[in-house]
Parts: structure tokens; sequence; C-alpha cells
């Protein structure tokens, strides 16, 4: 490895490292210092303005009288004051102590109590005590010129103090012993000090010293190993560049030194006469011999055989390289031997005379029709991509308005039926009524289709046989495709298992073939097939939405006139129908698309004018044991009951109608509009038992489930059923019902409610 990289990664970067760590320890060891002194001179100013303030009470008083002893005999310069001595009632005999003396008695003391120094001196000083030492005779002077205090750190019998000193201004109380010397009120007469032992301050500078040490030594170790660690990454990541970008060299040269040396795909052009060598190679990619007299040695002759659509741009290019000087770089089609044209890129360079002339040119060229047809696939999966994406927003908007369409188709649907029983079947108002029962459940199956498509739709998933679902329904397909048709069934008998809502292969199938029937103008076929396939990873890199694995296919074909490219591309797309608009609605394969997109599977669609349609629906293939089915049909007349139902719908129209339709069957109703409503209502029926819960699942407060678990703690046996006219994920994951969970599509008629609840119930 370079050791001028290892220096400008590694050392160059843990030098600046260290200078900038021990620069920052710099820093904080001389704050914390300075953090030291600050807290020892605040200590200082609290003793000095103790002492100052206890000078100054003494002084106010003109002294104070003490018991006379050896220590405080009387004061030889008091002896002008009658009252300096005096004796108690008692025979107690006292003198006047003034307040330097008692001062320094209690600076005395304190300092064999704490350590805390004190001291009163004066450049006049009456008492031997008082005398200055060299610094307090600097400080009295500088205080004579204004100077407000003074400060150092020096030793005193060895140890550490920091000395504080202040000026000391005379009062009126001060002149009993120090007039005579010419003192005024108001003169600096001396100075107060205090000095305060250092040696705790240091014990916690160290400990601080320590720590700082310790802190940024740790910080700088990080540092080191980081720094140490990328610069050794980075140095190695340089290095791999550079040797990756020799290799680079090395292979372009290589490559370089091949095309030159190599005959494949060469060819010269001598613009003077326009002839042409072209090398064996490139005969080979254009399907020649080399000698093949049908190989004409021109320039006419190559530009002859390029595609029609791409020979002007061709032709520009070539100009533009001869007379600009601009890059010879082209991708054009070129008719090979065979009759086909295959896309080839040329690549050339032209020679000059002095003058400036063309006289050759001088290139190869390159098969790129894999690379073509590539390009072609990516550009399909783009639109398919851009496709889905498009129909899933547009989706997403159908299915945001389900919801409250239901509720109106529910409340259209619900009062029709009930004004059918209020007028006679034969009056006047029957018919229109009839029509306008008609005309809401059409629109509630337009609803389904789009929530289908948005894959919205609630379904309940079963593992099923395929055959049977599809035999059931080809009677009503017989009726549904009219007798002009013949409709073929061939099912494979080893079909293996699916799992679907066996409702929405009605709706796949019922779609299917209405469009196929459409499309067969006169007498056709429509044929509907089964089989088990396998998908290989071969199949699946063709298309992006297929998944290798086992899979059932559901095949629909016809004869009728078939689809061209360009409507083929459009045909699930919501709303988009070639068909008169009395005829559809534009949502039929944009329904079986969703359906199967919700059930994993996928579509395949082969068509062409005039050559009929062929659907291949594609289902997971589900191995699992198809469980027995029992008959749950109902007879109309055990459609009634004399259970208590606890009804709970936001829209008030509904749950008054939901209401009626309930008590007409027979049943005890107790309604309420909001989830709280419906608590208190079951907190409060005391004895009285609550059978069934039947709630709107989209509601204010809680949803639907959420409900049911809170109405359980007062009826723990109750049972629910849900319902609503658009899916959420409190019920369903993307549209699949949850397991166990009992739910019916808004908008619902009265006997599909009625059949509903006695099927909730009795199970």
């Amino acid at each position: 490895m370079d050791k001028r990289l290892i220096i400008n990664f590694v050392i160059a970067p843990l030098l600046v490292w260290t200078i900038l760590i021990g620069g920052f320890f710099t820093w904080a060891r001389i704050n914390q210092s300075n953090q030291i002194i600050k807290l020892a001179t605040k200590e200082a100013h609290t003793h000095f303005d103790k002492d100052l303030a206890i000078r100054i009470w003494a002084t106010s008083h003109g002294g104070i009288y003490v018991p006379t002893d050896d220590r405080t005999p009387p004061n030889p310069n008091l002896k002008h004051i009658k009252e300096r001595d005096i004796e108690t009632p008692s025979g107690k005999k006292l003198t006047l102590m003034n307040p330097a003396y008692m001062l320094r008695q209690l600076m005395n003391d304190y300092s064999d109590l704490y350590g805390v120094k004190g001291r009163i001196t004066s450049l006049k000083y009456l008492n031997p005590l008082n005398a200055p030492d060299e610094w307090e005779t600097k400080a009295l002077k500088a205080f004579e010129h204004g100077t407000q205090e003074v400060f150092e750190l020096s030793d005193i019998d060895g140890q550490p103090y920091l000395r504080l000193m202040k000026p000391l201004t005379t009062q009126e109380g001060c002149l009993k012993c120090h007039a005579f010397q010419g003192y005024k009120v108001g003169d600096v007469r001396g100075a107060v000090g205090v000095s305060v032992p250092m040696s705790s301050y240091y014990a916690i500078e160290n400990r601080q010293i320590r720590r700082l040490v310790l802190t940024f030594g740790l910080i700088w170790i990080i540092g080191a190993i980081t720094i140490f660690w990328a610069g050794r990454r980075g140095t190695t990541l340089l290095q791999e560049r550079f040797n990756a970008l020799e290799a680079l060299q090395e292979s372009e040269e290589r490559y370089r030194r091949a095309i030159e040396a190599s005959s494949g795909g060469i060819w010269e052009w001598n613009i003077l006469t326009n002839e042409e060598f072209l090398s064996p190679r490139w005969c080979e990619i254009v399907g020649y011999a080399p000698d093949d007299p049908a190989l004409a040695h021109t320039f006419d002759g190559w530009a002859g055989r390029i595609h029609p659509e791409d020979k002007e741009h061709v032709m520009t290019i070539l100009e533009n390289h001869l007379r600009k000087g601009e890059r010879y770089d082209v991708d054009y089609r070129y008719r090979h031997r065979s009759g086909e044209y295959r896309w080839q890129n040329s690549k050339g360079q032209a020679a000059y005379d002095q003058s400036g002339r063309p006289i050759s040119m001088t290139g190869y060229i390159t098969d790129i029709s894999q690379q073509k047809r590539d390009e072609e696939e990516k550009k399909q999966l783009e639109q398919k991509l851009q496709q889905s994406h498009k129909m899933e927003s547009v989706g997403r908007l159908a299915g945001g308005i389900a919801h409250d369409f239901n509720n109106m188709l529910s409340i259209i649907l619900g009062n029709a039926e009930m004004l059918l029983d209020d007028f006679d079947s034969e009056g006047p108002h029957s018919e229109k009524l009839k029509e306008i029962s008609s005309a809401a459940e059409r629109s509630a199956d337009l609803t389904r289709q789009l929530l289908a498509f948005a894959r919205k739709q609630i379904v309940a998933p079963k593992v099923l046989n395929l055959n049977n679902v599809l035999a059931n329904m080809l009677k009503m397909l017989d009726r549904l495709i009219g007798e002009h048709i013949n409709l073929v069934w061939l099912p494979d008998d080893n079909i293996e298992p699916v799992k679907i809502d066996p409702s929405q292969v009605d709706q796949i199938l019922a779609n299917l073939c209405v469009n196929a029937r459409d499309a067969i103008s006169g007498v056709g076929t429509i044929t509907i097939s089964t089989a088990n396939i396998l998908i290989d990873e071969n199949k699946s890199r063709e298309n992006a939405e297929i998944i290798p694995g086992d899979y059932v296919v559901l095949t629909v074909s016809d004869n009728g006139s078939g689809i061209d490219q360009a409507t083929l591309s459009h045909i699930f797309e919501p709303f988009y129908t070639t068909k008169d608009i009395s005829k559809g609605t534009g949502l039929g394969l944009a329904t079986v698309y969703g359906i199967v997109q919700q059930n994993h599977g996928f579509i395949e669609v082969d068509s062409e004018p005039g050559k009929g349609t062929t659907f291949k629906i594609y289902f997971r293939q589900h191995h699992e044991e198809i469980p027995a089915t029992a008959d749950t049909a109902a007879d109309n007349n055990t459609l009634a009951g004399s259970e208590t139902i606890l009804l709970v719908e936001d829209e008030k129209a509904i749950l008054k109608m939901t209401t009626i339709i309930l008590e007409t069957l027979g049943y005890a109703v107790l309604a309420a509009s909001t989830p709280g409503e419906a608590i208190k209502i079951a907190n409060n029926s005391g004895d009285k038992t609550i059978d069934l819960l039947v709630t709107d699942i989209i509601m204010p407060e809680m949803n639907g489930l959420a409900l049911a678990e809170s109405i359980k703690k007062a009826f723990p046996g109750i049972k629910s059923l849900f319902m609503s006219g658009y899916t959420e994920d409190a019920i369903a994951n993307h549209g699949v019902l949850h397991s166990g969970l009992n739910f019916i599509n808004k908008p619902f008629t009265r006997h599909e409610l009625a059949k509903k609840i006695r099927e909730v119930i009795d199970n």
C-alpha cells in the first residue's frame, strides 16, 4: 500500500485530532482553574463582608465592655475616655474594647476554628500587631490611589492561601482612638484582609483534572481508533479504485486492439470510388457469404438494405459526420438475407485529405437485435406498471365512495320493500315501487363491481373444487348467453382445489361470458375449461406479475370478433368500453381484474380481430382437503324470530328502517345510533338477555368490532353480525373477511337480512 496514502488518510488526520483534543483539554484545564479561583474569591468576599459587618456594628456602638483579663487588658489608647474602665454593682471590673481589638480577637478565634485568617492593618498603626507586611504595604498604598480591592495567591506558613484585602474607611466612632492621627470621616485609614486556605480547592481541582484527563483521553482513543479504521478503509478503497482504473484502462486497451485487429463486422467505404470493403464477419452478421453475388459491395447496395423508416435518419447522421465532424454512431434496422429486418449499431470515422474533403470512412457494425428486444420488453413492463398504478388510483377513488353510496341504497331499497308490503301488489303504485327496487338492486350490483375492481369487496374465501362451482352456473349461463350460442364445458376431472369466494367465481364467469356473447355476431361457441398447470421461472420472467408455482387455470374462449392490439391494452381499465352506453358500464373486465388480483392470481389474454378471444385466469392451487358443506337453505316460514337484537347504526334513516324490518319479523329491537348509546343500553338492560348484536362497521367513536368486544363484557354469550357497504381493516385484510366473523353486505334486502340473522342465531 502506498505510504503517501497512509500519511494522507491516517497519520495527518491523527495528528490534527491530537492537536484538537490537546487544545480543548488545555482550554478546559484553564477554565477549571479559573472556576476554582472564582469560588475561592467568592468565599473570601463572604468572610470579608462578615468581618466588615461586625466592625461596623461595633463601631456604631462605640465599642463593647468586656471583663478585664490578660488577653484583654485596658486599652492605653483609650485612657482619655473617662468611662474606659467601669465596675458593675456586683464588683466585676469591665474595660472598653474598641472595634479593632474586638475584630482582631474574632479573626484569631475564627482562624483557629476554620483556618480562614483575618487581618487588620494600616500604614499608621497604633498596635504593632497591625503592622503590614510587604504585600499589605503595597495594597495599602494602592488603596490611597483609589484601588478598591487586591488579591493574590501565596503561601502562608508553607500552605497555599488566597489573600484578599479591601480598604477600611474612617467612621465617626473611629475618631475616638484615631482623631489625633489626623483622620476624618471617609478617609482610608487602613485595610481588612482575609486569607482563605486553598488546599481543599486544589484537591477539588486535582479531581476535576483527573476526570478531564480520563474523559479527553477516552475521546482521543475513540477518535484515534475511528481515524485509523476509516483511514485504512479509505486507503484500501482508494487503492482498489486505482487498481480497478488501471485494470479498466488495460481492458479498454486490449478491447481497442482486438477491435482494430478483428476482421469481424469491419467495413471500409472509399468515398471517391463509392466502393466498400466488407469483412467476413460483417457478411456473416447480415447473413451473406463474402462472395455472394447478391451482396453488392457498394455504398448504394448497403443503403438499399436499410429499413425505409430508418433510412432518412441514418443518412442525416452520416451527412453530419462527413460535413460537420459530428459523431457517427447510429442504430437502425437492416435487411437480413432471410428477408427479416434486424437491428444493428454502426460506428465509424471518416478520413480527410489536406483540403478537408472526406475521402474514406472506416467502421464496424454490431448486431443489437437482442438488446432492442430487451428494451422493448422493459418498455412494456414499465407501461404495465404505469397501468397498474393508474388502475390502483382509480380503484381507491371508486372504493372511497362505496360506503356512503351503499348506505343511501340501503335506505332506498329498504323503504321500497316496506312500501310494497303496504300497497296492493296489483295497485297503481306497485310497479313503480318495483322499478325503484330493481334500480336500487342494479345500483348495488354496480357498487359491488366497483368494490371488486378496487379489491375492497369483503369476501369469505373457501377451499373448493372449481369444477363444482362452475358446473352449478352452467344453467344460468345458458339463459344468460342465449340459444344461438353453443356453450362447451371441458373440465379437468383431476382439478386441484383453490381458495376463493364462490361468489367471485360467479362474477368472473358471468362477466367473461357476457363479453364473449356480445362479441359473437349470430351463431357461435363459448368454451369453458379448467386444467392444472405448473408455472416455471421462464414463464414468470415474461410477466412481472407471475410468481412461479402450481396453478389452476380457468379458460374462457370464444370465436367472436376479437380485439385489436390498441384496444387490448385498455380492456381492464374501469369504465373503458367499446360497447354502446346502453349495453355496458365498462366495469366487467375491471371487476374480473380486481377479483383475480385480490386472490393473488393473474390473467392472460390472447386475441386478434376476426379470430376470437381467449381469457386465461390463473389461481394458486390450495393443497387442503375441501371441507364438507351443510345445506343451510332456510324456509321463508323459519325466517322470523322472537329474540332480542341490539341494533347499532349511525345513519338514522337506516337505523329506523332496519328496526321496522326486524320488528315485523317478530324480533325485540333495542336501537342505538352511536356505540356509546349501545354500550349504555347493554349496561342498563338488567336481567334482560340480548341474543344478537347487529352493528355497522364504520361509525364515530369506535368501529363495530371494538363495540362487539365491549358488549361481550356484559353479555359473554352474545353473537354478532356486522354490516357495511365498504371494507376496513377491522374485520378484513385486503377485503378478505377474518375467520369466524359474520358479515352482511349493504345494501341488503329484507329476505337477505332475515336469512342471515337466523343463520347467525341458529348456528
